[in-house]
């Protein structure tokens, strides 16, 4: 794959400071898991916070996509 590449390092990077900040992940039918902000003492100052910290995650959606749901299917067994 093509995490140790520099576009895999900077998709780690962004994943890490998401999850970090404060974000869990949520079982979901559609995509195998989703990431959800905690808002508050405990995360992020606000819904906005997260929303405007996450954009550059958007660039790689669909691989991000791709790996919640292969995650679902690993915890699966």
């Amino acid at each position: 794959m093509w995490a140790d590449t520099v576009a895999g390092e900077r998709f780690a990077g962004m994943l890490q400071y998401i999850r970090n900040t404060g974000a869990v992940l949520i079982e979901s039918d559609r995509y195998g898991y989703i990431i959800k902000p905690v808002i508050g003492s405990q995360g992020w100052m606000s819904q906005e916070e997260y929303e405007r910290e996450r954009l550059p995650l958007l660039e790689y959606s669909e691989a991000l996509v791709r790996l919640l749901k292969i995650l679902r299917e690993e915890q699966k067994r």
